[in-house]
């Protein structure tokens, strides 16, 4: 509705004008592809190969729901260049790019369409960025309701309220799916449209970690992931050889902010408080149809998890990791995990 869309520019100017922990309104790097709103009618995909081009854009998290009937391929990217209608798009996107032309802003992303989704190599490079791209977005618009691309979320809603801290009712079909949980977690600014429209508020940011929603305690940094492995799992409905994938851009963040390496969902400078997950309510281990991490990696299983059985921050180890190895996977990596080998002494 038209006020729901006046109260988003409200909330938006009231976070850049009142809040000295948000980030301004600066102008980043545009991502490699992005979508630049001509008028009300047309659009065109824009490159930005050597990355010098700037400015202010929405990014838009929302369910697939199956194969997108309107993307960027190897066959339809020279169209895409050269413009096409917004009534092209599914109707959840057009209701992206209406409310990112009502908010003043003039580029949206849209990973179905800047995204070449039949190319392995532009996806190996650009599912990694995936994440500087939501943190340097201008607000991400989180579309929380659709199972698809199809229905609009623009529509009349039951409130419009503030909620400082919120998350998302576990009912929406949006908490379901692995990749939109690190495009919230990353994003500086989140409008959640679901059966209420909310704002999400972020906290003060650091730069031990960016995972700022995340409530843990100071000065242990790994009890970020910790929680975000949590929150992860438990709103992970539709487990799919994507698991460590989808959460690939945080892990980047982390490893930058923590300068560790990321060995299939865990962290090297922590190994064995690592190993250390359990499952939870479930005891009993729900293990995927085909092999998507070792059987040491919370990821491995389909089950919630929890690390709120480690032992005390001062435990002394009795074991000590002596080597780990890979062939393929890292933070930077889409790809499935391939076999992967620790060895510890006790």
């Amino acid at each position: 509705s038209e006020e729901g869309v006046d109260q988003a520019g409200q909330w938006i100017n009231e976070c850049l004008t009142e809040h000295d922990e948000c980030p301004g309104p600066n102008e980043p790097a545009l991502p490699r592809r992005v979508i630049e709103i001509l008028d009300d009618d047309n659009l065109v995909l824009r490159e930005n190969l050597d990355g010098t081009a700037e400015g202010r854009y929405t990014a838009l998290s929302y369910c697939w729901g199956g194969v997108q009937d309107f993307a960027t391929t190897t066959k339809t990217l020279e169209y895409n260049l050269q413009g096409f209608k917004v009534s092209e798009l599914g109707t959840s996107l057009q209701d992206a790019v209406f409310l990112t032309r009502k908010l003043g802003l003039q580029y949206i992303w849209i990973d179905a369409m800047c995204i070449i989704q039949d190319s392995i190599e532009d996806k190996e490079s650009e599912i990694p960025k995936m994440g500087p791209y939501f943190n340097n977005s201008h607000v991400t618009i989180c579309e929380a309701t659709s199972e698809g691309s199809t229905n609009s979320f623009l529509k009349t809603r039951l409130a419009c309220e503030y909620h400082p801290d919120s998350t998302l009712p576990f009912d929406e079909p949006i908490e379901g799916r692995a990749w939109p949980f690190q495009e919230r977690v990353l994003s500086p600014r989140v409008l959640n449209y679901g059966q209420w429209l909310k704002k999400k508020k972020k906290k003060k940011q650091s730069k031990e970690s960016n995972m700022d929603t995340l409530e843990t305690p100071p000065g242990d940094i790994y009890a970020y992931w910790h929680q975000a492995v949590h929150a992860y799992s438990v709103r992970l409905k539709t487990l799919q050889s994507d698991k460590l994938p989808a959460i690939a851009a945080l892990a980047s963040v982390f490893a930058e902010a923590s300068g560790d390496e990321y060995i299939a969902g865990l962290w090297r400078g922590n190994l064995l408080r690592e190993l250390l997950w359990s499952t939870w309510p479930d005891i009993y281990i729900q293990k995927p149809d085909e092999y998507r991490a070792p059987t040491w990696s919370w990821a491995s299983c389909d089950n919630n998890i929890t690390y709120k059985h480690l032992p005390p921050g001062d435990a002394r180890p009795v074991a000590k990791v002596i080597g780990c190895r890979t062939t393929t996977y890292n933070t930077q990596s889409s790809s499935p995990m391939e076999p992967f080998a620790i060895r510890t002494r006790h």
